[in-house]
């Protein structure tokens, strides 16, 4: 996904995704609104990250890349087994 020329969204933000899809070994779908029946999505609009669904993805921690992404107005995280978040997330 994050190598797709159609997904075009400012370097730093996809600098992010490409960390999260490296360490949980998969890669993104992009989609219009989150589903139940996907896992580990993306929303995009107007070249800006703005959402984040990696619920039941086995996610044990997030990188502190995350905080890259500056547009993100949703990050569903149920279903993981996060103990922490990283600083940057208030």
């Amino acid at each position: 996904m994050t190598n797709n020329n159609d997904f075009q969204v400012i370097q730093a933000e996809l600098m992010a995704l490409q960390e999260l899809e490296h360490l949980l070994g998969k890669k993104f779908e992009i989609v219009k609104e989150f589903s139940y029946a996907m896992k580990m999505s993306v929303i995009k609009r107007n070249q800006k990250v703005l959402g984040i669904d990696l619920s039941s993805c086995g996610v044990i921690s997030l990188p502190e890349s995350i905080r890259n992404t500056k547009s993100l107005e949703t990050l569903w995280l149920s279903k993981n087994k996060l103990t922490e978040l990283p600083k940057s997330i208030p």
